[in-house]
């Protein structure tokens, strides 16, 4: 099963415009290709823009596990940031940059006639109605990443996450046909009268 690209991105620096080196490795599974382009990056107060970067074409991340109700369905970003699963082959292609954080390139507009891209960081966060459940939301969002212990290898989470190190996630059907909300599973608690897949995403 295809993984997903790693996008190895040094510190952004507050500076209008910094030039710094960008390293791409690819896995798939075991061959490696790298390069290193270099970026430019132009940094507001929330978010930061990357101009100059490459443009990349890894395989969509999707749930690998046979004989689930989930199996080979791909990852998504919902409008509201959750992460989902669903049939739509155009699933959205990941990028590991250190350290230990995972993001979405998402393209908004441009800045001095160069194409902008931004980071939206996937976290894993406590679900606000039971804190203490095992299952833990995925969720995108523009700005610092929360969660800073993803793999590089594939999509868990290594021992110095909260949780320890985890690689099994939930999908829990929603009101939408065929999608499914994502969760780490770091337990074995499912989300109140629902029926959910265990599965693991590359």
């Amino acid at each position: 099963m295809a993984g997903f690209s790693q996008c190895l991105n040094p510190t952004t620096s507050t500076s209008s415009s910094t030039t710094t080196t960008l390293t791409t490795i690819t896995t798939s599974p075991k061959s490696t290709t790298t390069t290193t382009p270099t970026k430019t990056t132009t940094t507001s107060s929330t978010v930061s823009c990357y101009t100059d970067l490459p443009t990349y074409s890894p395989p969509p991340v999707r749930a690998n596990t046979p004989n689930t109700t989930v199996t080979g369905l791909y990852l998504h970003r919902r409008s509201d940031g959750k992460a989902v699963l669903n049939k739509n082959i155009a699933g959205i292609p990941l990028y590991w940059t250190a350290p230990g954080t995972i993001a979405l390139l998402e393209y908004g507009g441009a800045v001095d006639g160069k194409l902008c891209q931004f980071k939206d960081y996937l976290n894993a966060l406590d679900d606000s109605s039971d804190p203490s459940a095992s299952y833990k939301p995925l969720l995108f969002d523009l700005g610092a990443p929360v969660s800073d212990y993803w793999s590089t290898t594939r999509l868990s989470v290594t021992a110095a996450s909260p949780w320890g190190a985890q690689s099994w996630f939930l999908a829990c059907p929603t009101s939408v046909a065929d999608e499914y909300l994502v969760y780490l599973q770091t337990g074995t608690d499912v989300p109140p009268g629902q029926t959910c897949a265990l599965t693991q995403l590359s």
